[in-house]
């Protein structure tokens, strides 16, 4: 049997901010560890700092927070930061 994926990461737009994602963080929750985070220099997140990438971000988040799989669904800039982790 495989096993089911029960965390979801929600990267947000690149006109928002973690909150964007209100209405589904609330609808998934029940049912899944949701992730939601500030990219860098977005809401409560600090401007960066010299070189770095965003998916090299989420991939350091999710081993600090020991989440080895899961499902994404970004918008806009979530979206390419979710297909460039993946890739």
């Amino acid at each position: 049997m495989e096993t089911l994926v029960h965390q979801a990461g929600l990267p947000h737009a690149g006109i928002a901010h973690h909150r964007m994602w209100d209405a589904q963080f609330e609808a998934l929750a029940g049912r899944f560890r949701v992730l939601r985070y500030d990219v860098r220099g977005y809401g409560r997140s600090p401007n960066p700092e010299g070189r770095y990438a965003d998916h090299e971000d989420l991939h350091a988040l999710l081993g600090h927070l020991d989440i080895e799989r899961a499902v994404f669904v970004g918008m806009s800039n979530g979206g390419r930061i979710a297909l460039d982790f993946t890739l």
